[in-house]
């Protein structure tokens, strides 16, 4: 079992996507529960995308966005307080370019203010825990 997840770590710090980098166990629930990706998994997604709202996909909305909202901002403070070093440039761009799906998200696909939240990551708070 650790074989396997650091294989599947490995692949992901390799570039893989993570649902391409990880393999699939959503047999267990918890397993999607706990998982970060859980918005983009086909499984979860065939449970309540497009799909009229209840409580329950009302209650898993909500923590996703949480969730979602810490992820957010520890790629704006990790783009922030890498500064304009040329060292941390290619970790930059990679950053922003997957805070920028996440911000979307979050945004009805609207990246307008992304530039301006990164810029005031470190003058703010850390957003609630889930």
């Amino acid at each position: 079992m650790v074989r396997d997840i650091e294989t599947c770590r490995g692949q992901e710090v390799h570039g893989a996507p993570v649902l391409q980098a990880w393999t699939k166990n959503s047999s267990e629930e918890q397993t999607c529960v706990v998982c970060d990706s859980r918005t983009f998994c086909p499984d979860y997604q065939a449970k309540y995308a497009n799909k009229p709202e209840t409580p329950e996909s009302k209650a898993a909305l909500e923590k996703l966005n949480v969730v979602m909202d810490r992820i957010i901002d520890a790629y704006a403070r990790a783009i922030a307080s890498a500064g304009t070093d040329p060292k941390t440039q290619q970790n930059r761009t990679d950053w922003t370019a997957k805070v920028s799906t996440y911000y979307k998200f979050r945004h009805e696909g609207n990246d307008a203010g992304m530039n301006e939240f990164i810029a005031a990551a470190l003058q703010k708070p850390l957003p609630p825990k889930p």
